[in-house]
């Protein structure tokens, strides 16, 4: 079975649960083999998805941050005695 990726395998590249990934495949978008009782994916698939899903990066929709700038407030003086 070396074209099929286990399950953990998945969530561990994609840092997700077991429950998530088992629901993806559950609504049909990510499709499986079950073996008994393993599910495997195949590869192939897999990426194809993977790359399907993934959104290119718009640098200018990101709203720039404001600069903060940290001033010294002034302590008041001890008075002396």
């Amino acid at each position: 079975m070396s074209g099929y990726l286990k399950l953990s395998a998945i969530c561990a590249d994609l840092d997700i649960s077991d429950k998530t990934l088992r629901r993806i495949i559950g609504r049909g978008e990510l499709p499986a083999l079950r073996s008994g009782s393993v599910l495997r994916v195949p590869k192939g698939s897999y990426e194809e998805w993977k790359r399907s899903r993934l959104v290119p990066a718009q640098p200018e929709a990101v709203p720039e941050r404001p600069v903060l700038r940290l001033r010294r407030i002034p302590r008041p003086r001890r008075q002396e005695v």
